[in-house]
């Protein structure tokens, strides 16, 4: 087993489970979140704190980058709210991190996520003892060694969903892409046909999936439904 991995958690084996809300996965704001900048053991990072969270979660991808120590030894399992539960392995003990007013050291159980660095959930917040809450202004205020603290949420770091009915009422969406070509010259060398070039990524996707990007032919088989609306 490598540090980090994931595997499906069956239900005759028991392991420790912890909370995560799925929006937080993927580093989207809900509420009772807020998120601010911090410095991980000298990395700059985006950190969200969230009341739904049970634990502290560091991301993959980061601890492989910094590679900081893991203890593989723990095991543990994450419920994301869907009723399921992902098999976890690593744990990251007395991380450094600096919010700016205060420094602490936290325990950082290891997830992969998305858009997020590092997540501070109800674990962190009981050590804080009595804590302020202002999710709509995000704010909060703590008293850390003898002083008051005074932590504010970043507004440019949210993420929230938009409904595709948002999308197409919004009028200043702007799109853009890049494509590679490679000219082809006549005997003159002037050129005379332009083709595409896919990069060696693209090109093995394609290859790869030759059956579902090739150019239809005919019309699709007969299916015994097509459609069903359902009322």
């Amino acid at each position: 087993m490598v540090e980090g991995e994931t595997w499906a958690v069956t239900s005759n084996v028991e392991y420790n489970t912890l909370e995560l809300p799925l929006y937080s996965v993927h580093g989207i704001n809900h509420p009772q979140t807020l998120k601010m900048k911090a410095v991980l053991e000298g990395r700059e990072v985006v950190a969200m704190v969230d009341s739904g969270a049970s634990h502290n979660f560091v991301s993959k991808e980061l601890v492989k980058e910094l590679g900081l120590v893991v203890d593989e030894g723990v095991r543990f399992a994450v419920c994301l709210g869907d009723g399921g539960r992902i098999g976890c392995q690593g744990l990251c003990k007395n991380l450094n991190i600096d919010l700016g007013q205060c420094q602490m050291r936290i325990a950082g159980y290891i997830f992969e996520l998305g858009g997020i660095d590092l997540i501070l959930g109800v674990d962190w917040l009981r050590t804080l003892g009595d804590v302020l809450l202002n999710w709509e202004k995000m704010q909060m205020k703590f008293s850390w060694g003898g002083r008051t603290m005074e932590l504010h949420g970043d507004p440019s770091l949210n993420q929230s969903i938009v409904s595709l009915k948002s999308i197409v009422k919004t009028t200043d969406v702007k799109f853009g892409g890049a494509v590679l070509v490679k000219w082809k010259s006549d005997a003159d060398g002037q050129p005379s046909t332009v083709v595409p070039t896919p990069n060696g990524a693209l090109h093995r996707l394609l290859d790869t999936y030759a059956v579902v990007f090739c150019e239809p032919q005919g019309l699709p088989p007969n299916r015994n439904q097509d459609h069903a609306i359902i009322i």
